[in-house]
Parts: C-alpha cells; sequence; structure tokens
C-alpha cells in the first residue's frame, strides 16, 4: 500500500469505508496489510472506534505519552554524551534560578529525523484533513444554498396556492351564501306547501267524512225506500203520492203490527193444534200397531173362538169417541180462526186450516221483506211495554201490600192489651231441624232452565 492510498483512506477519498492503522511498533509509515489480519472490516472499524473513545477519555499525560516516537532512537556513545551533558546543564540552571530574579531558558533539545518526519507527516495529513473538511463545507454551503433557494421557491409556491385556496375559499363562500339563501327560500316554501298540503288534507278528510256520512244516510234512505215500496198499492208508483202524510205510514204499520200479531197468534194456536192432532195421530197409530201384532198373533195361534151374539155397544162407543174428538179438533180449528181473523167462520175447517196455513206463509214472507232494524225496533218496543205492564203490576203488589200491612198495623195498635193474671207456662219444645226437599236430577235441571228462561226472555205471561 503506497502513500496515496493512505492520503485517499484518511481523506475517505477512496469510499471504501475502512479505517488505516498504524503498527505501534517498528516503521511507522508501514501500514498493516488487510491480507496480514483475519477478522473482518466490521470488526475491525468497531475495534478502533473503541480504541479512539479510550484515548479521548485519557488525561493529556498520557495521550501524549501514547503519542511518543515509536521508531527508537539510536543510541550512540555521541548521542548519550549529549544528552547527559544537556541533562546537567538543566540541572545547574535550575539550582541557579531559586536565588536569581532572572532565568535563561534551557535550550531545547534538537529534534531527530525520524520525530521531525513524523512530525511533517502529521502536519500534512492535518493539511489534508482540513481540506477535506473545507472542501465538505463549500459543499454544505452550496446544498445551504439550493435549499434556501428551494425554500423560496416553496415559500413563493405555498403563496401562489394559498391565494388559489382564498380565491376558491371566497368563490365556495359566496356559493354557500347563494346556497343558504335559496336553501331559505326552499324552507320557506316547503312550509308554505306543508301547510296548503295540510289544509288540503283537512277538507279533504272532511269531504270524505261528509261522503261517507251522505251514503250512510242514502244507504238508509234505500232501505226506508225499499220498506216503504212494500207498501204500495198498484195504482201508485210515487211513494210521496201515497205516503202524502205521516198517519199514513202509521197506519200501514199498525195494520202490519196487527196482521202479524193476529198471525203469531194463529201460528202459536196452529202450533198448539198441530201437537194435539200430533199426539192423537201418535195414539192411533200406536193402537193400530197393536191391533196388527194382535191379529198376526191370533193368525199365528189360531184358536176357537167362543160362540156368542154380537151387539154394536161398542162399535157405538168408538163411534161417540171419534165424534168427540173430530167436534173437539172442529173447534180448536174454528177457535183458532176466529183469533187469527176476528170473523165468525162460515166455512169448512180444512178450508180454515188453508186459509190461516196461506196467511202465515204470506206473513213469513212480509217478515222476510221488512228489515232486522224494524223488527228489532218492534222487539224492543213490544219488550218495554211488558216491562212497564210488569213495572205497573209490581208497584200495584207493593202498593196493596203496604195497604195491608198498614191495615193489619192499625189493628194491632186498636186492639186492647190483654192481661196476663197469671205466670204464662214455658211449654217443651224439639230444637228446629232443618229440612231438605230432596229432588230428583231432573227437577233441579228443569228448575234451572226456568230460572235462566225468566232471566234471558222475562217472566211468563
Amino acid at each position: 500500500m503506497d502513500d496515496l492510498e493512505q492520503i485517499l483512506r484518511l481523506t475517505d477519498i477512496s469510499c471504501d469505508g475502512e479505517a488505516v492503522e498504524y503498527n505501534k511498533n517498528g516503521n511507522p509509515f508501514i501500514t498493516v496489510s488487510r491480507n496480514t489480519k483475519a477478522e473482518t472490516r466490521e470488526s475491525r472499524n468497531n475495534r478502533l472506534s473503541r480504541e479512539q473513545l479510550e484515548l479521548s477519555q485519557r488525561s493529556l499525560e498520557e495521550r501524549a505519552e501514547q503519542t511518543r516516537v515509536r521508531v527508537p532512537v539510536l543510541i550512540t556513545p555521541a548521542t548519550s554524551a549529549h544528552q547527559s551533558r544537556a541533562n546537567s546543564r538543566a540541572t545547574s540552571a535550575a539550582s541557579k534560578s531559586l536565588n536569581s530574579v532572572t532565568m535563561n531558558q534551557v535550550k531545547a533539545r534538537t529534534k531527530t529525523m525520524p520525530e521531525k518526519m513524523y512530525q511533517m507527516r502529521q502536519v500534512y495529513l492535518t493539511q489534508l484533513l482540513i481540506n477535506k473538511k473545507q472542501h465538505d463545507i463549500a459543499k454544505l454551503h452550496r446544498i445551504q444554498v439550493n435549499t434556501e433557494a428551494q425554500v423560496i421557491k416553496d415559500e413563493q409556491d405555498c403563496a401562489d396556492e394559498a391565494n388559489e385556496y382564498k380565491i376558491s375559499m371566497n368563490k365556495l363562500q359566496a356559493a354557500l351564501s347563494k346556497s343558504r339563501k335559496q336553501a331559505a327560500e326552499n324552507s320557506a316554501m316547503y312550509s308554505t306547501l306543508n301547510k296548503e298540503l295540510i289544509q288540503l288534507q283537512a277538507s279533504v278528510n272532511t269531504k270524505t267524512s261528509i261522503i261517507s256520512k251522505n251514503e250512510e244516510i242514502l244507504e238508509t234512505y234505500q232501505e226506508c225506500e225499499k220498506f216503504l215500496k212494500g207498501f204500495l198499492n198498484e195504482g201508485y208508483n210515487n211513494i210521496f203520492e201515497y205516503f202524502n202524510h205521516p198517519s199514513v205510514l202509521v197506519d200501514e204499520l199498525d195494520l202490519l203490527q196487527s196482521e202479524t200479531l193476529n198471525l203469531v197468534k194463529c201460528y202459536n194456536h196452529y202450533v198448539e193444534a198441530q201437537g194435539v192432532i200430533n199426539e192423537k195421530v201418535q195414539k192411533k197409530a200406536s193402537q193400530q200397531e197393536q191391533e196388527e201384532k194382535d191379529i198376526t198373533a191370533s193368525e199365528n195361534k189360531p184358536r176357537e173362538l167362543e160362540s156368542r151374539d154380537y151387539n154394536g155397544t161398542e162399535a157405538a162407543k168408538k163411534n161417540d169417541s171419534l165424534d168427540q174428538e173430530i167436534a173437539k179438533l172442529k173447534q180448536l180449528v174454528t177457535d183458532t180462526y176466529v183469533a187469527c181473523f176476528g170473523s165468525k167462520p162460515d166455512i169448512s175447517p180444512m178450508n180454515m186450516l188453508e186459509k190461516i196455513e196461506s196467511s202465515l206463509e204470506s206473513m213469513i214472507k212480509i217478515e222476510d221483506t221488512v228489515s232486522s232494524d224494524i223488527l228489532s225496533e218492534i222487539k224492543t218496543k213490544k219488550d218495554e211495554e211488558r216491562k212497564l205492564k210488569e213495572r205497573l203490576d209490581g208497584q200495584e203488589k207493593r202498593r196493596l201490600e203496604q195497604l195491608r200491612k198498614v191495615e193489619q198495623a192499625l189493628q194491632r195498635a186498636n186492639k186492647s192489651i190483654p192481661k196476663h193474671d197469671k205466670k204464662r207456662s214455658i211449654e217443651r219444645m224439639l230444637p228446629y231441624k232443618l229440612v231438605t226437599k230432596h229432588r230428583n236430577q231432573s227437577d233441579i235441571l228443569a228448575a234451572q232452565q226456568e230460572k235462566e228462561n225468566a232471566l234471558l226472555f222475562g217472566p211468563p205471561e
């Protein structure tokens, strides 16, 4: 390795980043070769950095001792004599200076050639290092100038961008104020339209309620018209011409009510008569079955009949009982006809039954045409009349009971006080016993059913 390479390595111009190590002993101009040691570059650099740090932490005396000449001085008789004389002169001069004011300076020792060469080499290396640092300073100055220029340029760009941002902000502020104004106008318009919409909805709801109410009224009127058309005669087509006064409708309703009640009574009477007839027919059927059984038994088991004379008393009795039953049935039919139509019949019982049946069928048809509301109203009216009658009867009974109690109280008050001369005798008596009626389960169920019917439909008339 030559001196140029060493200088380049010292000034880091070679850019290999390897520190130069000198021999501590021997020739200082011979550096340690790379190939002489097996340690790597990194370990060597770390070691040298540690040594440099240790050197910086030492004192000045230790550093001076460390910078002593590494090349041993050649000792000859002349150099040893010269060194002894210099030492003697230095000691004599020091002893004289103790008693004198002025002191001659000790003449310095002449440096040897290796020391001079080492000093020159250190000066040259220091100058190279100074030149390197000046080059670095110039480079840093150029970097500073370029950086300042770049900073000025960046500041100018920032100012331009700030101006652009300011202009854009002004534009955005103007657009924002315009948008706010438009939003306020839209809000006012929305509130106005919302109020109008609410008013329209309220008017629509009002009209809808009126329309629905009118529809209900129209349906009621249509039902009333349909109901009233059922009362029109053949010569009338318009209900207003026929029902020119409310009394006409009232008369028709009274007539319909009376007919309905008559038909109901006829129906009830007819049902009772039918029940009696069914009972008779069932009895006759059972009797006929019994006779057929007897005939069948007599045919299966023939026996000798006793000879006796025939008399018609039994047949006459049977004919009389049959005539009585027929007369009773005729009387029932006649009573039913009179209860239904209110006049004495001049027709046969069969015709009366046919007329009652046709009237009942026409009543059922009319009842189908009559609205359920009207029927419920009539029923309600009848219930109210019945309840009123029951209430009046109850009041009358309570009044009579009150009069009876008042009369009894007056009698007790007017009665003379009895006088007892002797002590009243107290008779012996057995303790009271609670007597319970033993009834069958069917009687209990029938009583409960009657109680429920009385609660639901009222007491029987």
